[in-house]
């Protein structure tokens, strides 16, 4: 009930709801990611960090869960911390390419660029996505590799043009 009320925008009566939930029993994962998602709207950073935080601590199998620890962390300027967020989702689904991305393009944050570049090479092994593909060209242009940036703006041309279909 308490996602009903997010999905429908209600968040006064989502947190309400959430809240009632975790009164009864502290260990309802999704309470909390609700609680979270919520607080982290209202940029309440901390307190929704904490929340996000319990939601993991009792249910660090779900994804959803850790990327938005992971999206915390990165708020308040914990980049490790988000990186290993999104090292477990990987551990989870390693498939997917959109952790491999997300991690690239914290690295670049840092500056870190040919470790960016590595992960979003991996990313696009996993599956194109237009995510991977601008970071890696972003990473590119800045170490001066425009042979290389070239070829991945063709691809990105190409997934844009599929998308414009």
């Amino acid at each position: 009930v308490a996602r009903a009320y997010l999905d429908n925008g209600d968040m006064d009566e989502a947190l309400e709801f959430a809240e009632q939930i975790l009164e009864k029993k502290e260990s309802i994962a999704q309470a909390w990611a609700i609680k979270a998602e919520v607080l982290a709207v209202r940029e309440k950073v901390s307190e929704a960090l904490k929340a996000a935080e319990k939601a993991c601590f009792y249910d660090d199998s779900t994804p959803e869960n850790l990327y938005n620890l992971a999206l915390l962390y990165e708020k308040t300027g914990e980049k490790e911390r988000a990186i290993e967020c999104y090292e477990e989702i990987i551990g989870l689904e390693p498939e997917d390419p959109i952790p491999w991305a997300e991690k690239g393009r914290i690295y670049a944050d840092m500056g870190k660029d040919r470790l960016a570049l590595s992960f979003y090479e991996i990313s696009l092994e996993k599956g194109e996505t237009v995510e991977a593909l601008n970071g890696i060209i972003h990473v590119l242009g800045k170490l001066g590799q425009k042979k290389k940036q070239e070829k991945y703006l063709k691809r990105l041309e190409r997934i844009r043009r599929k998308e414009g279909e």
